[in-house]
């Protein structure tokens, strides 16, 4: 089967399910348009047969061409400004019986989540 041959919505699910069984990706955290140019280009570099295997497989090379694709690339002390500016208007209710816990969920080497930790 050619990458011509296959629709998108088939490509869709199955990069979906490659992205929930290798990074425990839920559909919405997918940049799905990125993931899925990465991936029409590994399929034309290696045929489409080779490229589903790979897929399923989870072959190395494909599996890291695809994880580029799926995740932030970029790390930097308070990234994202917005998050930060809706941070300061939510109201928080913490005490020592009910500690505020905050998790950063993309950081790389951990700007962001220093970033987080300041703002709080």
């Amino acid at each position: 089967m050619t990458m011509a041959m296959m629709g998108s919505v088939d490509l869709d699910l199955a990069l979906t399910a490659w992205a929930e069984r290798r990074l425990g990706f839920d559909r919405r955290a997918l940049r799905l348009e990125r993931l899925r140019a990465a991936a029409e280009k590994e399929a034309l570099r290696l045929g489409w047969g080779p490229f589903e295997a790979a897929l399923t497989q989870g072959e190395a090379g494909l599996d890291a061409a695809l994880i580029a694709a799926a995740t932030v690339g970029e790390t930097y002390f308070f990234r994202q400004r917005e998050h930060f500016d809706l941070l300061q208007k939510l109201p928080f209710k913490g005490s020592a019986q009910a500690p505020l816990r905050a998790w950063s969920a993309a950081c790389a080497s951990g700007e962001e989540a220093y970033s987080l930790a300041v703002a709080l």
